[in-house]
């Protein structure tokens, strides 16, 4: 029960986050886009936990199939981009889930957000 309150909560405030990207102009819109992606990332293994019958872990690499297609949907490239991933059946702890989530949202916003530049 707590999971699926903290992942409403969470999901609640993505949204209002959202709304207010709507408003504002677009050098801000790539902070807020990332901040809805963090939070999102936290929603999802409360999402996961709550979802399975052992609340107290996450399948990794369930966790990251689903994070991974989200951040590339919000970061709205031109270019076409595969992303391979090679991760094993292996569980996790909230404790390693969120930050093991956060690390890989930083990793591939900042590939999308340099990978490409003009030099």
């Amino acid at each position: 029960e707590i999971h699926h309150r903290v992942k409403n909560n969470l999901a609640i405030v993505s949204g209002l986050l959202e709304l207010q990207s709507m408003e504002v102009e677009d050098p801000i819109k790539i902070p807020l886009k990332r901040s809805i992606n963090r939070i999102q990332s936290i929603a999802m293994v409360h999402e996961l936990m709550y979802q399975t019958e052992q609340l107290s872990s996450v399948n990794l690499k369930n966790y990251l199939d689903k994070l991974i297609p989200g951040i590339y949907r919000t970061m709205q490239s031109d270019k076409e981009i595969k992303i391979n991933q090679n991760v094993q059946n292996c569980k996790v702890n909230i404790n390693q889930a969120i930050p093991l989530g956060l690390l890989m949202n930083e990793l591939l916003t900042n590939s999308f957000k340099y990978a490409f530049q003009e030099t």
